[in-house]
């Protein structure tokens, strides 16, 4: 009698052991091994320049770049945003894309050309300056400082150098043309 009261009491203390160390593993992987991300939306309302944000970048100082449909660019430190617009210099109020050379100079592609602004100032290349007119559909600096740009509607690559020395662009070089014929609809990108 004695030895089957004792399998008895084993078999129910080993369920709830079974029992008790399946809740604490559930706990763990929920709570303790999980991760959880936190998301914040910004709008206008937080100081946003447009609530359509067409392209992002981080520069290697750490700011977050957001190129806005029609309300500029706008730079974040994290806590507040600074907006830029045409009263400022940029070239176009659309911002489609954003690069960055290795002298800390920011470049956006525009509707309507390319700005570079140094921190302090704009200073735009467009139709003047060899680019077709129309939207800079994308823009990338290469490790020799070479401007890479895809123009959207007139299906054209285009290159160019910028030296801190000259402080310049002198014209940009078209190195690819696609005639719309051939079935190239727009340059969505260039890759450096």
């Amino acid at each position: 009698y004695r030895m089957s009261s004792l399998k008895k009491y084993n078999l129910t203390f080993n369920k709830w052991v079974f029992v008790l160390i399946f809740f604490i593993n559930a706990c763990l992987v929920k709570y303790g091994f999980s991760q959880s991300y936190y998301f914040k939306n910004y709008s206008v309302e937080d100081g946003l320049a447009q609530n359509q944000v067409l392209c992002i970048f981080q520069d290697s100082k750490g700011y977050i770049w957001l190129g806005t449909n029609g309300g500029g660019v706008s730079k974040f430190d994290g806590n507040s945003f600074q907006n830029l617009n045409e009263t400022h210099g940029l070239a176009n109020n659309s911002v489609l894309c954003i690069d960055e050379d290795r002298f800390g100079n920011i470049w956006f592609g525009t509707q309507d050309g390319i700005s570079k602004y140094d921190g302090l100032k704009f200073e735009n290349y467009t139709s003047k300056n060899g680019i077709l007119k129309g939207e800079v559909s994308t823009l990338c600096i290469d490790n020799d400082n070479c401007i890479w740009i895809g123009s959207l509607y007139s299906k054209v690559i285009y290159k160019s150098s910028y030296t801190e020395v000259d402080k310049e662009i002198r014209k940009f070089e078209i190195i690819k043309e696609e005639a719309v014929a051939a079935g190239v609809r727009r340059i969505k990108a260039v890759v450096g």
